[in-house]
């Protein structure tokens, strides 16, 4: 294979890596934003059935 076509080949191989890492991190960013705010609001909604601590 000629030097220039190995180098288109790399080239585009690079570019299909980095999506592939790009995409994986930002679905991962995605998962744990998403992981946080269930957890936030499952914590309020156990806080509103409990109501107020005694003596507060």
């Amino acid at each position: 294979m000629p030097p220039s076509r190995r180098r288109d080949v790399t080239g585009g191989t690079l570019h299909v890596v980095l999506a592939f890492l790009l995409g994986g991190l930002f679905t991962q960013v995605l998962a744990v934003a998403v992981m946080g705010a269930r957890a936030r609001e499952r914590r309020q909604e156990i806080e509103d059935r409990l109501g107020e601590p005694p003596g507060v």
